[in-house]
């Protein structure tokens, strides 16, 4: 064996801790973070969004709340005028009501995005004859329905075969009178016998709108002089319309094609005369044709 000076390459080394690297060390410090402080990390920013979420939660409400539609509507009955009257053929509970009904029929009528106010009308129509138009409005901020309903004014009662049906001015079957709830408006209101035997029920047409307004220019007339009539009646002949003054035995026979106040005048000019010679007909004065007056 040789004795000699160590190889300085060939002593042992120290044993030394491994080194990490910066990719390592980041790894390392990520992965520690994800496992160990993200749930808590989560907690907070819920914790500080849960205002925005109640907020948001509030105006979903809100909206939704402000589209819902009560099923209990407000009536108001107009007239040709377009003024708020009191109704006088129903009370104005049972128009609601009727309009409530239909309100209820569909869960599409709770929210002002899917209710359909034109078939509410059509609805509400066939349950009112006496209702010459009907709207439905809805309100932007409020949520109980507004339900306009047109009624027009009964011009006089006219009884048909079996039956009586108050006459609006445009010549339409209103309603019955036996459906009247207050028959007091019946006390002073014309009656026209029709003597035709024409058969209507109420929400159709019965006479055509000229005759209504002659019927009316008549009674008018005849007013003015301080004529009351007891009743007028349509015979079974066509266009002939036949007055009955009050407290006189004998009838004036008009033609509804004609003009009505040169027929009106040319009956106060034979009344006044026959007044003056203290007579009076036996059945009927005859004013239809012109310019000529017949007394029997």
């Amino acid at each position: 064996m040789r004795f000699g000076r160590k190889d300085p390459h060939n002593q042992p080394q120290p044993r030394q801790r491994p080194k990490t690297t910066l990719r390592a060390r980041q790894y390392f410090y990520a992965s520690n973070e994800r496992n160990g402080s993200e749930t808590p990390q989560r907690s907070t920013n819920w914790l500080h969004n849960l205002p925005a979420y109640v907020a948001s939660l509030v105006i979903v409400c809100s909206l939704l709340y402000s589209l819902y539609l009560q099923p209990r509507p407000r009536v108001v009955v107009i007239n040709d005028q377009n003024t708020s009257v009191q109704p006088f053929l129903r009370p104005a509970e049972a128009y609601r009501d009727i309009a409530e009904k239909h309100l209820r029929g569909s869960l599409l009528n709770r929210s002002k995005l899917t209710v359909d106010t034109d078939d509410l009308a059509s609805k509400i129509q066939s349950e009112t004859p006496e209702a010459t138009d009907i709207s439905i409005t809805v309100p932007i901020l409020g949520r109980s329905p507004v339900v306009y309903i047109r009624v027009a004014e009964p011009v006089f009662v006219m009884t048909a075969v079996d039956e009586s049906f108050l006459i609006d001015e445009k010549g339409r079957a209103v309603i019955a009178t036996k459906e009247l709830s207050d028959h007091t408006i019946l006390k002073d209101t014309l009656v026209v016998e029709d003597q035709s035997s024409l058969q209507f029920s109420a929400g159709q047409q019965a006479l055509p709108r000229e005759h209504v307004q002659f019927i009316r220019d008549a009674q008018y007339l005849l007013g003015q002089k301080g004529k009351r009539v007891s009743k007028m009646v349509l015979p079974p002949l066509i266009n002939e319309l036949h007055i009955y003054p009050a407290g006189q035995k004998y009838f004036v026979k008009l033609n509804l094609l004609l003009d009505v106040r040169e027929q009106i005048g040319k009956y106060l000019a034979v009344d006044k005369q026959l007044l003056r010679e203290n007579k009076a007909p036996n059945r009927y004065v005859d004013v239809r044709v012109e310019e000529r007056s017949y007394v029997r």
